[in-house]
């Protein structure tokens, strides 16, 4: 749900900073397509570099958050969901 919004609120921003929608032909079922193809990746990021850790014998990352695992676990849905996120973007943008 929160993927399906965050598409949502990005194509409504652009739309009110641009005056055009950057993903201006997209249908209520391809945000929500859109959405939980970010959310499948974000979770497979997260996943991906959990079996890196353990491959690697590492449990934790780094100490700058106490208790979480270093800053990587933070950060490890968004390695993979940004790429993808900017790469449908583009070629959104060029299909309008």
């Amino acid at each position: 749900v929160a993927s399906v919004v965050a598409v949502t609120l990005f194509d409504l921003t652009m739309a009110a900073r641009t005056g055009i929608a950057m993903i201006e032909n997209l249908t209520l079922p391809m945000h929500i397509l859109f959405g939980v193809s970010l959310a499948v990746v974000g979770q497979s990021g997260d996943l991906l570099i959990s079996v890196l850790k353990r491959k690697s014998g590492l449990k934790d990352t780094g100490a700058i958050i106490p208790g979480h695992g270093g800053l990587l676990d933070r950060i490890d849905a968004l390695l993979l969901a940004l790429p993808f996120f900017a790469a449908i973007v583009a070629v959104l943008e060029r299909l309008s």
